[in-house]
């Protein structure tokens, strides 16, 4: 039986304004990762312009070591190379970010 395929689609936006930064939601992205891979999902993480997704800062705890699973934020897939019918699923994470650049990707 081939595995489900979700595509989970992160914001490459990291600033709001000069005094304020924003980016990917730690938990809104890595609770449904790792719930896509605890259920055997081949997971692809993309964002708009791929590359660096970065952290909202305002997302960690305290002294919050970062997940093993946050290190794909540092080299995403862009999402205008990947063929998005041969997905199962499309999940838009959450963050800050989402607001300037979800809206306005024309992929």
């Amino acid at each position: 039986m081939k595995n489900k395929k979700i595509l989970m689609v992160v914001t490459n936006y990291d600033r709001i304004d000069e005094s304020h930064e924003t980016g990917v939601w730690l938990e809104e992205f890595l609770v449904p990762f790792q719930e896509f891979k605890a259920q055997s999902y081949e997971v692809t993480v993309v964002s708009p312009h791929g590359g660096i997704a970065k952290l909202d800062k305002s997302s960690l705890k305290e002294n919050q070591a970062l997940p093993q699973e946050a290190s794909i934020l540092e080299n995403t897939v862009p999402l205008a190379s990947i063929n998005v019918v041969a997905y199962d699923a499309i999940f838009l994470t959450g963050g800050h970010g989402t607001m300037f650049d979800f809206p306005t990707s024309a992929d």
